[in-house]
């Protein structure tokens, strides 16, 4: 191609002027991630030194979760001598922990792992992609400056200098450092003039900062039977953020996951729900991040007593100018409240196998934990009973005892009601574990507390745990 003598100044006029000595400063995230940030910072900094305190609170965090702490372990593992018994395989999961709990460095830094294949974990372009523009949605302007580079430097995405140009102003606006905006930028002008059909650098305004994004569809999908999700935003179309977010569900473990929500446009959602298998949810869509969080959290609380829920995550599309329109917004559980609510409880149902771990000699549950409400009479009354078919005698478990003790008063109707559904969900729970070759008996069982409800769907070693709705 022949480049006019034009193009050529310009390009050495641009190299020259994006040199820049402004020392670079460490990218700063929204409060109150920032101030937990440093916080951080400085609590690893004393572990690394070997006070006694720092390192118990250090262990203390990464065991309970804390999403800065989980993505601080590389750095003491490559810093700290006393952190080097932290495996390469440790921090790559400490590291996935915390993007999942929704910390914007880690969703950057694992992402940008997932879209290059080559850094502990394989390649998934497409979710590395989403996690890093959730970084980015979440306020982390580095992650933008990286997506800039990929997309600029075309080795691992496809060369765009277009979609270059408009993360190269969102990590502007987010403060980045001026010495690495301005060689990006270089980088990004040199790359617009080659591609321009005249092979000359653009002239008058036509610059990212009046290019508008074309991707403006967001996505939420939900697993009711855990409380797993997915999100996407900033998509081209409905179908590829349904698609986006499907698969993010599906990638946290949930094994019914159903689109709840689909926006396109400027606008923002948001997702909460509580309880170790999610028995309350709540999900919004709006113009803005506050007012969807403050919505989600008050439906997530109508179906939780009341009580504050703890699980929250959120996402918007915040690079489009186009005006919300709400495509989907699928209603949420029923709220029971008075007498209602007096007859809801929560069910499991569980097959009991012999001899299904070999060289164990107690019996495994497989446990289908629908995680739903269901009416039944007297509920408050029967928290935590159950009613049993006994295979092998092919009777009720326990018959001739059922007015007394955990496996009383259910009526001959309600036998003939749920015997269908028990004989349904032995046969789920044979196909999804065939070591299930001895089945004993199979149960239904009722509570009216999440948390006892709880400590029957966790997982154990002789607990395996299905998806499963009750009709």
């Amino acid at each position: 191609m022949n480049h006019s003598p034009r193009l050529f100044f310009a390009i050495i006029c641009l190299l020259f002027f994006s040199v820049n000595t402004t020392r670079t400063v460490a990218d700063p995230l929204p409060e109150p991630w920032q101030s937990k940030r440093v916080e951080v910072v400085k609590l690893a900094e004393r572990a690394c030194t070997g006070n006694r305190s720092a390192v118990n609170e250090v262990k203390k965090r990464l065991n309970g979760g804390d999403p800065i702490m989980m993505n601080s372990a590389g750095w003491l593992q490559h810093y700290c001598d006393n952190y080097k018994f932290l495996s390469e395989s440790d921090v790559i999961e400490y590291q996935r922990k915390s993007a999942l709990a929704g910390y914007p460095i880690a969703l950057s830094n694992y992402g940008e792992r997932l879209i290059r294949g080559n850094l502990g974990v394989a390649k998934d372009r497409a979710l590395g992609l989403s996690m890093m523009n959730q970084a980015v949605a979440g306020g982390y302007g580095r992650a933008a400056y990286d997506l800039a580079s990929f997309y600029i430097k075309g080795e691992y995405l496809p060369k765009n200098p277009k979609k270059a140009r408009q993360y190269y102003i969102t990590a502007k606006s987010e403060g980045v450092a001026p010495d690495r905006l301005a060689k990006l930028s270089s980088e990004i002008a040199i790359a617009e003039a080659l591609s321009s059909p005249s092979g000359t650098l653009s002239s008058g305004k036509n610059t990212a900062e009046s290019t508008p994004i074309t991707e403006q569809f967001a996505a939420l999908a939900v697993s009711l039977a855990g409380g797993a999700y997915g999100f996407a935003h900033d998509y081209p179309d409905a179908k590829s953020a349904q698609e986006r977010a499907i698969k993010e569900c599906k990638s946290r473990g949930g094994n019914d996951c159903d689109v709840k929500m689909i926006g396109q446009g400027k606008g923002c959602m948001a997702y909460h729900s509580t309880g170790g298998s999610a028995t309350a949810h709540g999900w919004a869509i709006g113009a803005t991040r506050n007012a969807v969080q403050k919505r989600a959290s008050q439906e997530c609380r109508k179906r939780n007593r009341n009580a504050q829920c703890d699980n929250t995550s959120w996402v918007c599309n915040d690079r489009t100018k186009s005006k919300l329109k709400v495509v989907l917004n699928k209603p949420l559980p029923a709220v029971t409240t008075g007498e209602t609510a007096k007859s809801q409880c929560l069910v499991l149902t569980y097959l009991s196998c012999k001899a299904f771990v070999p060289g164990k000699s107690r019996s495994t549950d497989i446990t289908g934990a629908s995680r739903q409400m269901y009416s039944i009479e007297n509920c408050g009354g029967r928290s935590r009973q159950a009613l049993g078919w006994w295979l092998e005698k092919n009777n009720w478990l326990h018959a001739g005892r059922e007015k007394n003790g955990t496996w009383g008063g259910f009526s001959n109707k309600e036998k003939a009601y749920f015997k269908p559904i028990l004989m349904d969900f032995m046969n789920k729970a044979i196909s999804a574990f065939p070591a299930c070759t001895k089945p004993e008996t199979v149960i239904i069982r009722f509570f009216k507390l999440p948390e006892s409800y709880d400590i029957y769907a966790k997982p154990h070693y002789w607990r395996k745990v299905i998806a499963h709705t009750i009709p």
